[in-house]
Order: structure tokens, then sequence, then C-alpha cells
């Protein structure tokens, strides 16, 4: 099967999951400045030549002046993790999600994990106002749905910029929804690390008051026992009413730690088991649940599609990729980590590579699926999409809406839906530090090759803040039972 990997927009970082690993017993090595600059300039010069379009959001005007700027900064030794939080936030500047430096964000880590506290709320951020949704600080007076008005003295209005500078993001709107998990870090980067924060609070009923609030320890955070929102962790398949089936395959890869990512097998599985039982229930409408999906493979997206579409699909229109020695070099080490695979796309890559100059961005020819011989699901479709629906899994419903396959419900995504993805990766010679880039503009199938979200045919209610009723699934069904026949 011919597989185009989405990869996931980011790692997720939360107060918890950071520490989990201890911090090594090793002092970590520190480069010269002289080391940073080389690699500063090797990473400029690796992103001009591999991305598919650098420039795209950003003049290179701009670049090179702040490229300057950073490389005569770089005057004292740098730790690897010092050197990759400081060439982020040039990375950034491409506003692409898939432009980034990769990091185990292992100085952060081992901060936590020798006792370091973080910054105790968990945040949304909408209409540029930053909302509380958790509380670890163990002061009660900050609720849920509270408005932090400012921090450490910073108004939030000038604090936002400095934070989200730190979050490769084609949006602000998108960048504030990946803030959400990477919160205590970036407030780390930027105000360092803190016993204590001075939280200035806008309560719900137009009150204002400034909270000394200690900063969160992993263990606060693990023994917090505050109502825990519903989830839509995992995959799901059933029924929900006597005709409307409701599957949620869950991310487009495989999660078993222990396996291949992209061995789809028992996935399929899952699927095929799911629409079988759903047919065998005479179900006539199907809810697709994608929301929090982080995306992943098509050729765990496709097979779900093949169960209801009635032609051939694709998922993309045009998609051109731009030929270069650090995807070539990617490439090929997928070719030698797997010499026995000879359907794989890196084969169809690597005669691409090999009869197109460097340099050259030209397009690389997508195949249709075809879609499934009976038994197949004749029902309706709905495809459930929230802010949290990233990658392969917004491309699976701008497929979807564009072919006219099913009906697009839930609120608008942050992550694109024609997009610069096909991710890439290359490694800095002195420090190590791997540079992450898109080497293809991908077109959704409409046609439309402007950066842009999958907005829904019928938008639905979607708190900011949840609770343990799933609000828009209910509305969901609610919609789906209006338009039944009666």
């Amino acid at each position: 099967m011919f597989r185009i990997l989405f990869t996931g927009v980011l790692a997720g970082l939360s107060l918890s999951s950071m520490a989990q690993e201890s911090a090594p017993g090793d002092v970590p090595p520190t480069f010269t400045p002289e080391q940073i600059r080389a690699d500063f300039d090797s990473l400029y010069e690796g992103l001009q030549s591999a991305n598919v379009d650098l420039y795209a959001f950003t003049p290179r005007s701009d670049f090179e002046t702040r490229h300057k700027e950073l490389r005569d900064s770089f005057d004292e030794p740098m730790t690897r993790f010092d050197a990759e939080m400081a060439f982020q936030p040039f990375v950034a500047l491409a506003h692409q999600a898939h432009t980034r430096i990769e990091s185990d964000y292992s100085g952060y880590r081992a901060y936590r994990a020798s006792g370091g506290a973080g910054f105790p709320l968990g945040i949304a951020v909408e209409d540029d106002r930053m909302v509380v949704t958790d509380n670890y600080s163990g002061v009660p007076e900050i609720r849920r749905g509270d408005i932090i008005q400012a921090i450490d003295g910073i108004p939030v209005s000038d604090l936002l910029p400095r934070l989200i500078s730190h979050i490769s993001a084609e949006s602000p709107k998108f960048a504030y929804v990946l803030l959400e998990n990477y919160m205590p870090l970036v407030v780390w980067l930027e105000l360092g690390s803190a016993d204590a924060y001075a939280v200035a609070v806008e309560h719900e009923n137009g009150s204002s008051r400034t909270y000394e609030i200690s900063a969160a320890s992993d263990a606060e955070q693990d023994s917090d026992e505050t109502e825990k929102p519903f989830s839509l962790e995992g995959r799901d398949a059933r029924m929900l009413t006597a005709t409307v089936a409701y599957l949620r395959p869950g991310p487009f890869y495989n999660t078993d730690p222990d396996a291949n990512s992209e061995d789809n097998t028992e996935f399929v599985k899952f699927v095929d088991t799911s629409f079988r039982t759903f047919i065998g229930k005479q179900a006539t409408q199907l809810i697709l649940d994608l929301r929090d999906n982080s995306g992943g493979n098509n050729s765990f997206s496709d097979p779900i599609i093949a169960w209801f579409t009635d032609r051939p699909f694709r998922f993309s229109s045009n998609f051109r990729v731009r030929v270069s020695p650090q995807s070539t070099a990617a490439n090929q080490a997928r070719l030698d980590a797997s010499p026995n695979d000879s359907g794989s796309i890196s084969h169809l890559y690597a005669r691409l590579y090999a009869s197109t100059e460097d340099g050259e961005t030209v397009l690389f020819p997508i195949p249709e699926v075809e879609p499934r011989s009976r038994p197949k699901f004749e029902g309706e479709v709905y495809v459930l999409v929230n802010r949290y629906s990233f990658s392969n899994a917004v491309t699976t419903a701008a497929l979807i809406q564009d072919y006219g396959f099913g009906v697009i419900m839930g609120e608008q995504t942050v992550d694109m839906a024609t997009t610069y993805g096909a991710m890439e990766r290359f490694t800095l010679p002195e420090t190590g530090i791997v540079v992450a880039y898109p080497k293809a503009l991908i077109v959704r199938p409409s046609g439309n090759d402007k950066a842009h979200p999958v907005s829904p045919d019928v938008e639905l209610p979607s708190p900011m803040i949840r609770g343990a009723t799933d609000v828009m699934l209910e509305a969901a069904l609610g919609h789906i039972e209006s338009e039944a026949p009666d």
C-alpha cells in the first residue's frame, strides 16, 4: 500500500509527562561558541536547501535579520539542550508546524526529575484570553474558567507572543492550542525557574485579584483529585442507538511501543471487525470521531474510508516535493534499514530523487485508492473534528469533505487541510541536534492550495473546559436524529 507519513504535529508535553524519566547522571557536554555558530549556520543552510518553501509565510529578509542577531549572541558555551532551545524560536519563524527542532527536552526533564517544580495552572487560549482549565497550585480561590490577566506582572497580551515564539505553528490559534501542553516548559524558558508565581486573575463574577501561587511538582499534580473530564483516548467502536454507529479509531499509527509504528495489521483488523459489526446491526448512520487525533499514516486512514466510498480517492490533488541532499539521505537511511521492502514508498522517492536535480520542486504522483467491494457501509457518514485534530486526521476530514463522502461536524481545526508536510529530518554536525522540515506541499483534494483549516459543515458546541459529559458527541447525535426521516 502507498503510504505517506503525516507525523503528529508536536510531541505533547505536560506537567506530569516530563519527569517520568530520571535525569542522566552525567553532566551534559558543552559546545564552544564557535561550534554553536557553525551549527546555527548549518541549520539555516539546511532549511534553505531542504524545506519545500521556507519563506512561504515569513520573508527571507526577516530570516536573514534574525539569523545575524542570534548568531552574534552566541558567545558562551552551551549544552545541546541550551542550543536546541536557542535555535527553536528561529526555526519557528517559518510558521510551519513541521519545521522544528526535535528535542528530548533533556534539560527540562533533568530539572523536573531533580525536584524542580513548574507553572501550576493548566490553560487554554481563546480570543487572546488565557483561561484556567486546571489548578494544581493548592489555591482554591482560582477556579476553572477564571481569566489570567498577568503572570509575574507581565500582561498576558505581552506574554503570549513571547510564549508562542517557541512553538512551530501556522497560526497563533494553532500555537495557542499547542501551548496548552507546552505551558510549563515555555514559562520556564521565558521566566526561569521559580518556587512561586504572582498570577493576576479575573473571576467569573468580574472581580480581580493577584495570587501568589506555588509551583507544582510532578507528585503534586499526580495526586490531584479534581473531577476528570471525559476522555477520547484509545479506540472505541459501538452502537450509540439502534441505528447510529460510533467509531473512534485512535491515532493513525501503531501505538504499541514495541511494534513498528507503520504496522497497520491490528488496526485494520479492528476497523474491519467494527464495520462488519455495524453492518450486521443494520446501522444507518456512522459517527467517525477524529477529535484529539494526532494523525499518522494514510495506510491507516485509507482502509476506513474505503468502507463507505463509492469511487476511487486520493488524499491530495497536488503533492509537490522539493528534492535535496537532506531528503535523499533520509530516504536512503530508510532503504538501508529495510532492504527487503521493495514495495515501500521510499523506493518511489529514490527513483524521483535520482532523476531530479537538487533544488527542484516536482510533482510526486499519488495513486488512487479503490473502494471496497461488498460488504460496504451504505449509510450516512458524519465526521467529528476539533481543535485537537492534527495532521492526517485533518487530511482525512478534508478528503471526506471534498469528495462528498460525509458531513464534517464539530469545530474548525487549527491544523491545516492544505499543508507543508511529509516531514524529514537532518542532523547538525557539531551538536547532533535533529532538525525537522517538510519536504512537500500537500494540497487537499479540492485543489485549494492555500494553507487553511478544515471548517465543519455543521458547527457543534466545543466547550473550552471539558466536563464529565461529551457535549459535542451529544450534540452530534441530536443533529443526526433530527435529520433522520420520520
